[in-house]
Formats: structure tokens, sequence, C-alpha cells
């Protein structure tokens, strides 16, 4: 990962930040922050984002040198791999083909050839202070499937606003059934994963919400979306019509950003009352253990679980579940394959043994670990596919 830890502190130096800034920025603590400057440990799809907002930097330069480094990092044959990085463009020889032996390794060469062709166009957008309680970010994407026809999306715990500006109908394939829909839709928090159908230069705006957040801001109890897709405007009613109409018409994309903000604000009905204070303290340390959790709220076990139902969609257990498997992605997306301790991640993670964890991969995202691993995708909720599976 050192290529990009390489090009970060360039754009450091650049912008005459400090260490300590960046890791505040990044909610990171310093050590942590040289760490992945140094190439000593993983930077995540959305360090990345917050990266490219904060050193006002195109997201897709930033992930061209993230892949890059993981490329560096999967191979030892590395004098054939020479991509040159240096100056204000980009340059990749497209061409390029068969250096190393691993599927996995091929996939990234594939991702990066693609990458690096594309007129990808992401932009991530930080919400206002006001909003920053319910919703976690806002991402402009343009172009994004790179190819792919379709894209899985497993479930990380979180509920999801998907607008498709350019109106066009998507199919969105799941356990349950296969929907279609045109403007806009909302994702509940799932326990399975679904797929949909991508197309062509597609524009989508993605709005993610924090734990609680979507409930907070239309007062629709979470368990009534679980593990489903659901139009939007049977939800929202008609602004959501009238927000794609505005949308629509802009021709910038910061005015884009501000219209989304300003149809949450005006959702906004004063400050979180308790439950959702208390469920919100639940989700930002549930990789603690739940007893000790409860006991700390002053609930009953029956009653947090109401709350939870309600405030997130699923039980405090089956939340924690879904955090410690993405968790566990993450650990195997950010890991060179030759280097992947399992009996750690095991450990680490509190699982019972391997067979345990195994069994969480086919429940979660319908594939055995070692499959996530070959797909090496850049982001643990989004796999991008070429077959329908």
């Amino acid at each position: 990962m050192q290529i990009i830890g390489s090009y970060i502190q360039k754009l450091q130096l650049e912008k005459g930040s400090s260490s300590q800034e960046i890791a505040s920025m990044l909610e990171l603590s310093p050590a942590r922050w040289e760490n992945i400057v140094r190439g000593r440990t993983q930077i995540t799809r959305d360090h990345i984002y917050k990266l490219s907002l904060y050193f006002n930097q195109p997201v897709k330069d930033l992930l061209i040198h993230y892949q890059y480094g993981r490329l560096l990092s999967e191979t030892t044959d590395k004098n054939d791999l020479q991509i040159n990085l240096s100056g204000e463009s980009i340059q990749f020889p497209v061409g390029i083909r068969g250096i190393g032996a691993s599927k996995r390794f091929q996939n990234m060469l594939e991702y990066m050839n693609k990458l690096h062709e594309s007129k990808l166009t992401i932009i991530p957008h930080e919400p206002s202070a006001s909003l920053s309680q319910y919703i976690d970010s806002i991402t402009y994407c343009r172009g994004h499937n790179l190819d792919y026809p379709f894209e899985k999306i497993i479930p990380d715990g979180t509920v999801q606003l998907l607008i498709h500006l350019d109106g066009e109908e998507r199919t969105i394939i799941s356990d349950a059934a296969t929907r279609r829909t045109k403007k806009a839709w909302v994702s509940g928090i799932q326990r399975r994963q679904h797929i949909y159908r991508l197309r062509g230069n597609e524009t989508i705006v993605y709005i993610r919400f924090r734990p609680g957040g979507f409930h907070a801001l239309t007062q629709i109890p979470q368990w009534e979306l679980e593990d489903e897709i659901i139009d939007a405007e049977l939800l929202l009613g008609n602004s959501i019509s009238r927000l794609w109409e505005e949308l629509h018409d802009c021709s910038a994309i910061p005015d884009i950003f501000m219209k989304i903000e300003q149809f949450f604000l005006n959702r906004i009905n004063g400050q979180l009352n308790l439950a959702a204070q208390v469920v919100g303290y639940v989700t930002n340390y549930i990789d603690h253990p739940l007893p000790v959790l409860i006991k700390k709220t002053g609930y009953s076990q029956k009653h947090l679980i109401q709350l939870f139902k309600k405030h997130i969609g699923v039980t405090p257990k089956y939340f924690q579940r879904i955090k410690r498997f993405n968790q566990v992605l993450n650990d195997l997306q950010t890991t060179a394959s030759d280097s992947i301790d399992w009996s750690g991640i095991v450990y680490k993670n509190g699982f019972y043994d391997q067979s345990h964890l195994i069994k969480e991969f086919k429940h979660f995202a319908n594939i055995q670990p070692q499959a996530f691993i070959d797909s090496a995708p850049t982001c643990t909720t989004f796999l991008h596919s070429k077959v329908l599976y």
C-alpha cells in the first residue's frame, strides 16, 4: 500500500498539513495514520473519499494509486509492473497482461485497466454539521459500472437512498423477488446480498444514512424496511419525485448536493430523543460484549431489542454480526493473499472457528471466503461481476 502512502505524503506537503490534522479529520490515531502513510496498514475506500475532499483531488487519481499499491503487494515480479504515476497525469500501459499467477491478481489488474480507461466520476460530499448525525455520506457517481453488468451489494448495516438521475428503469434481484424502479429506491437494512443490473454511463447519487438516521428523519419504523428494496416514492411520497425533478434539472454537481441537503434539513424535527441516543451509543460500541452494553444503557434486553428494531431494523445481536462480518471483509480486502492469517482473523473477530466464519460468508454474501479474496474488490460493500451469481 506504500504507493498510496507516498502519494498522500506528497499532497500533504503541498497543502502544508500536519499528520495530526489529517489523522483527526479521518478519526484515526496519529500512530495509525503514520502506519497508513508508511504502507504498514490498510487504507479504506471511505478514507480515500475523505482524503479526496480534504486535498481537493479527484477520487479516480487516488483510486489508481491505491490500486497500484495493491497490485505491488500481490506480486513478487515487481520489475515487470511499471506504471508511471509521476507528473500531473497518470499513465498506465493498458495492454499489460500476465503478471502474477493468482486469480486475485488478474482481477486487480483488470480493474486497474478499466479504471484507467474509464470516464469514471466519483464526487463525495460531506454532509453539513446539522445533517452529519443522520447522514454518513452523499456520493455522486457517473460511469461507475466499469463495464460490469452486475453489482452485488453485501449487507453493511446501513440504509441507503439511491437516486438515478437519468430516470432509466433498474432491475434489482434479491432472494425475495425481482423489482424494477426508475427514479429512486430505498434499501433498508439487509440480511442477505442482493444484485442489480448496471447499464452504460448511468448517473447515481448514493445517500448513506448513519444507523438510526433514516428513522430519525422519516419516523418510519425500520423493521418495516428490513430486507426490503422499495420505490422511494412509496415511502416518501411526491416529495421525492419533486426532488428528482429538481436534481435532474441541475447543471452543477454542488447544486445537487445542496438540494439533497435541503430536502433532509426540512425533515429534522428537533434533537435526537433519549431512545435514539441510546441506540446510537450501542451501535458506536457494537464490537463490545452485548451484555456489558445492555447493562450500561439501563434498559432491559427486551426493551433494547424493541428499540433496535424500530430505529435500526434488526436486533443488536444481528447488527453485531453484520458489523463483525464487514470487519472481516475489510481485513481480507486490504491484506495480500499470501499474508492472510485465518486463525488471527477468527480470533480477532470472535468467531468460534474457521467453519463458523465460512458459514457467515455464506449467510451474508452467498460466497466462500476464497471467492471474495479472488474478486479483489476495492470496496467491500459493492462487488462487480460479469455474471449473475
